[in-house]
């Protein structure tokens, strides 16, 4: 018969006490993950899409860890549903060419009239300037 010396068993012990704090540890650890973890989907308007699983709701960081980046001009969206779910949508600016004077001057707009393209662009219209297209358009 096997006898245990008496110093084994506070030894064990330990070992059990050890291996349920680590557990318990690991267990608390998963779940404040689980929870602070958010899905975020981000787009851009020429098609450009990348899926993140990340607890960061800044928009230039999240622009960071996709490889999807923000140009001049373009039109940043970031939309949060509930904490768990959010879409970041970049509108992707395009030059536009304002004709004034015999100079050109480019423009970046996401949308806009002619009116909006020629306050960008610091062009004010006297009375007898008319624009192709019109104003309004």
């Amino acid at each position: 018969m096997k006898t245990m010396r008496p110093e084994a068993k506070p030894a064990a012990r330990h070992r059990a006490v050890a291996l349920t704090l680590m557990s318990l540890g690991l267990a608390l650890t998963l779940a404040l993950t689980t929870f602070s973890i958010r899905v975020t989907y981000v787009t851009d308007s020429n098609g450009a899409s990348q899926l993140l699983l990340t607890s960061e709701s800044d928009p230039t960081r999240l622009m960071s860890l996709s490889g999807i980046e923000a140009a001049e001009g373009d039109r940043v969206y970031y939309t949060a549903f509930g904490d768990s779910l959010a879409t970041l949508n970049i509108e992707r600016a395009f030059t536009v060419t304002v004709e004034a004077d015999g100079e050109e001057l480019p423009v970046k707009m996401v949308f806009g009239t002619v009116a909006d393209a020629l306050e960008k662009a610091g062009v004010s219209l006297g009375p007898d300037d008319h624009t192709v297209p019109a104003r309004d358009s």
